[in-house]
């Protein structure tokens, strides 16, 4: 399907040409866009009572991108603002969604969007940038793919993801500054509200002014739409109607009310009135409306989609535009393996027809409803295919099973020697044991993951603090059960042979340890490779957790679960073939060294 062709399909012609029919009682439209001071202006008119219908009426929430996302897959909300990237994006995964009007217009000014460094940082120009580290917001958004495409072809800079001339990191929004600041990245790409107060305090400087030089390129673009859904859309499709009306003028409104509503929400959000001007005037507009202009605005960001700046995206872009797609102890061990009996057999049989049970749900339902909610078998054996096959997909597989194996080992040695010091050092105990113990076990995973990007950056220390810390008290408490197990006569009776305490410590304690040690690994192994998703899913540049971040934006869903059922096989293959025979080695040949 051509470019042109998906734009009639995905815009809501029909829906301004419907017949405009009163309802009997007043419907309630519900409607999610951008968390934002100035959208939240946009729509004040319509949350104040400035603009009423006697149709419908209209919830307006703010939500913040991921949860846009969100929302939009699983169609909680009747209009969604979304990414314009993102709805042939949508298209190719299953999920329909109809053009209303355009969210995001850029300004003929071209402010707002760039590239920002320290004051008095060494780097001058776009150039400048080649080798060092840039962070965005968002490394898929729609905004950065218009930085990343004037840099391009402004400078001819190789603006891909992976193996560019920049190393492209991201970053919480609300962190960018901070990161800048404190040289965890050499430039970054600033939202709206951040680039304004930079203006103000003249802290970071603007070395590339990206929306001139798109304005300069391609004309003026659109970036965000607002969408909604064909099936709800041709149950109400008087309801969405008068939506689009109360959307533009309250639009309008803001615009011509300007002290009244940019008063009132500089003074919700606690920022300058004059930042509502700069911003409507200078750097965005909200049409609310769907014309020529934004039509082929539209087309140009797809067609900018479609060229991408990575070396996989072309591939993928083009299908985007097609038509939709449809306290842990050591284990007891068994001592040799018997022959498998009738109930051994009875048991296999079971397990095999519970996976084959499954397999077939999963196959049935998966023909039910669109890919982007659950691909079918066969998808995510392509996407398996693919990732196997794919040089980058697999860099990043070896960077998480990196992050994990260092982090298993920092944490089991760090363990080990807080363990033996509060046991040999009796009055470091209550500290180690009643203090420090308890508190990183109850302290979350995604607590220390955000501290650390604050403290590390968007970076593999990061990742590995975060697995480290949660992995920690595993170690602790594992290896203090061990020692508080340590058979008294038996190191007694080494005591009695020899006065080493190195030899001691090495002869008698250590095998005695060795049982808890495995079990430890074992235990350790699983819990890290959860820790390690959410960790790189938040603060990673790169690992399994960064691809199921970019696949969520993308509605990739066979990726992710090729991402998920490979971590399934790894951790179980990985325990019955290495921890358990570990642990029943161990425990045969040193479990008498245990307190009996």
């Amino acid at each position: 399907m051509k470019r042109r062709q998906f734009l009639k399909y995905a815009a809501a012609p029909a829906l301004f040409a419907a017949p405009y029919v009163h309802a009997q009682a007043k419907q309630k439209v519900t409607y999610a866009h951008l968390l934002d001071p100035c959208y939240d202006a946009v729509v004040w008119a319509i949350k104040n009572g400035r603009v009423k219908s006697d149709v419908i009426d209209v919830e307006t929430t703010g939500v913040t991108i991921p949860t846009l996302l969100q929302a939009t897959s699983t169609k909680q909300f009747d209009v969604v603002m979304t990414a314009v990237i993102g709805v042939p994006a949508a298209a190719a995964r299953g999920l329909e969604l109809r053009i209303l009007s355009a969210g995001l217009y850029s300004s003929p000014a071209g402010e707002g969007g760039g590239v920002w460094v320290k004051k008095g940082s060494p780097f001058k120009t776009a150039t400048d940038l080649k080798g060092k580290t840039l962070a965005s917001y968002g490394l898929r958004a729609t905004g950065y793919m218009f930085v990343r495409e004037a840099m391009a072809k402004k400078f001819g800079l190789n603006m891909a993801l992976e193996g560019g001339d920049i190393r492209q990191v991201e970053v919480q929004a609300p962190n960018l500054p901070a990161a800048l600041a404190t040289g965890q990245a050499d430039a970054a790409a600033l939202i709206h509200s951040q680039a304004w107060r930079a203006l103000q305090t003249g802290d970071f400087v603007n070395i590339c002014e990206t929306g001139v030089i798109l304005n300069e390129i391609h004309g003026r673009l659109v970036s965000a739409v607002n969408v909604s859904y064909p099936e709800k859309l041709a149950a109400r499709p008087d309801a969405f109607k008068e939506f689009s009306r109360m959307l533009k003028a309250s639009s309008d409104y803001a615009l011509a009310n300007r002290d009244e509503v940019f008063g009132a929400v500089a003074k919700q959000a606690n920022i300058d009135r004059k930042f509502f001007d700069w911003w409507f005037d200078r750097t965005s507009t909200v049409p609310a409306v769907f014309g020529d202009a934004h039509a082929k605005a539209v087309t140009t960001a797809w067609n900018i989609g479609l060229a991408g700046h990575d070396p996989e995206r072309p591939r993928r872009g083009r299908a985007h535009l097609g038509p939709s797609a449809q306290g842990v102890t050591a284990a007891t061990a068994r001592h040799g393996a018997a022959a498998p009996d009738a109930s051994t057999r009875t048991k296999a049989l079971v397990a095999l027809a519970f996976a084959a049970t499954l397999a077939l749900a999963w196959s049935l339902a998966a023909g039910r409803v669109p890919p982007y909610i659950l691909p079918a078998p066969a998808d995510v054996g392509k996407a398996a295919l693919a990732f196997f096959g794919s040089a980058r997909q697999l860099a990043h597989l070896g960077a998480t099973l990196g992050h994990i194996g260092a982090s298993i080992a920092i944490a089991f040695v760090l363990g080990a020697l807080l363990a033996l010091l509060a046991h040999y050092a009796a009055w470091s105990a209550p500290a180690i044991h009643r203090r420090l113990s308890p508190f990183l076990n109850a302290f979350s995973g995604i607590g220390w993951t955000l501290l650390a990007v604050i403290w590390f950056g968007v970076s593999s220390a990061t990742v590995v603090f975060t697995i480290t810390i949660v992995l920690l008290p595993f170690a602790l408490v594992n290896l203090r059960e061990g020692l508080e197990a340590l058979d008294r006569e038996l190191l007694e009776m080494g005591r009695s042979f020899g006065r080493s305490r190195l030899r001691h410590f090495a002869a008698i304690v250590v095998p005695a340890l060795l049982p808890f040690g495995a079990a430890t690994l074992r235990i350790m192994f699983g819990v890290a490779w959860k820790v390690a998703l959410t960790a790189e899913l938040f603060g990673g540049s790169r690992g399994l957790g960064y691809m199921i971040n970019i696949a969520r934006q993308d509605y990739d869903t066979a990726t992710i679960f090729t991402v998920i059922l490979f971590i399934i096989l790894a951790v179980y293959l990985a325990d019955r073939l290495a921890f358990a025979p570990l642990e029943r080695y161990t425990s045969r040949h040193f479990g008498r060294a245990k307190a009996r």
